[in-house]
């Protein structure tokens, strides 16, 4: 997604310098520059920038369905979890949880 946001802006870079930095705007431009001119200002980056866009809402997407599927998979375990914790002992829960605190301190 960089590469093509950077090559959106890149295309048209030689192109601005050679005509604005050196001054040859102001003699008359042949035909091969004014093709080679069209394509690297207008269809490159105009190409590039729909990659970008296009690949920003795949990744939207994709994120979306891994946010939607945890959480699915979380609701589905949570009922076996809640059966796990209450059919323990009391005494067994405690001396989970004091095992556990003794590591995070």
């Amino acid at each position: 997604m960089a590469i093509s946001d950077m090559c959106t802006g890149l295309c048209p870079l030689p192109l601005y310098i050679y005509f604005y930095s050196y001054g040859n705007y102001v003699e008359k431009i042949p035909i091969n520059w004014c093709v080679v001119y069209f394509y690297f200002d207008q269809y490159f980056p105009t190409i590039f920038h729909t990659i970008s866009i296009w690949l920003t809402t795949t990744l939207t997407i994709q994120r979306y369905i891994h946010v939607l599927l945890t959480n699915f998979f979380l609701l589905l375990t949570f009922p076996v979890n809640f059966f796990i914790y209450c059919g323990m002992s009391k005494k067994f829960r405690e001396t989970f949880k004091k095992t556990i605190n003794c590591y995070l301190d």
